[in-house]
């Protein structure tokens, strides 16, 4: 193959290269938001108010003379009010992960039907599910840590402990709290406005 040719060749194949890597790229923008919107927005606001509700409600009844537990009550209830207040981008999340790419329009269609209210569809419930999966992890995780030995300067030893609380954390919440998510999610990305009662 002759110097021009091979140039020509080489030309047109990186033409065509350019031409299917954008047209994937273009094609894959739709699901790479979607996906990201709870890595974005949901997940890391969801966890500020869970942090944020523990850490601000044992600071603010540190001189009250009641259990840790029932200041851990009080903090989980602060969490799940705030998780009616993210409701929105939940919505949004929660309808691109069930309905694809179509959700959006889906969910535009439902407030255009229903007004900004659809929105909350599922707050009592996923306030509910913050609740029973806050609750459970706060209160095994700060039991936990005030039952078991600290290590000093042990790194290791102090790892250990860490990720054995909070893998016990995770694994209470999560049993308590997954069947409640499963009925926040049904209500939330029915197309037409169901109760509770239709969902169960």
């Amino acid at each position: 193959m002759s110097g021009p040719d091979h140039k020509l060749l080489r030309k047109s194949f990186l033409s065509l290269f350019t031409r299917k890597a954008l047209g994937l790229y273009a094609a894959k923008q739709d699901a790479v938001v979607r996906s990201h919107i709870d890595e974005w927005l949901s997940g890391p606001l969801s966890r500020f108010g869970d942090t944020a509700a523990n850490t601000g409600m044992l600071a603010l009844l540190e001189d009250v003379d009641m259990p840790v537990a029932f200041k851990t009550v009080a903090a989980s209830m602060a969490a799940g009010a705030f998780r009616i207040f993210l409701m929105p981008v939940d919505a949004c999340k929660t309808i691109l992960q069930v309905e694809g790419k179509n959700g959006f329009a889906a969910l535009m269609q439902k407030v255009k039907v229903g007004g900004p209210t659809v929105l909350y569809h599922g707050a009592l419930a996923a306030s509910v599910a913050t609740f029973v999966g806050h609750y459970p992890w706060f209160a095994t995780y700060n039991s936990l840590n005030s039952y078991l030995p600290t290590y000093g300067d042990d790194l290791p030893k102090k790892l250990l402990r860490s990720a054995f609380i909070g893998f016990c954390s995770s694994f209470v919440s999560d049993c308590c709290s997954n069947s409640i998510r499963v009925i926040k999610t049904t209500k939330q990305t029915a197309t037409v406005p169901i109760t509770y009662t239709e969902v169960v």
